[in-house]
């Protein structure tokens, strides 16, 4: 990650944004909506890495 910027909403509703570079190739990646971060608030920052992961795996 080389830079992000992260959000709530008043309904309970997290959003994130990351952008990483890997090899020369950038990728940005926003979650919108991950709800109930009562319960889990690492749920967009885990939904990301799952995202970037995909992305440069395939």
């Amino acid at each position: 990650m080389d830079g992000l910027k992260t959000g709530s909403t008043s309904f309970q509703i997290d959003c994130f944004a990351g952008t990483t570079n890997q090899n020369g190739f950038r990728i940005i990646t926003v979650v919108l909506e991950a709800t109930d971060p009562a319960a889990d608030n690492s749920t967009p920052f885990t939904l990301t890495n799952q995202l970037m992961n995909y992305v440069y795996g395939h």
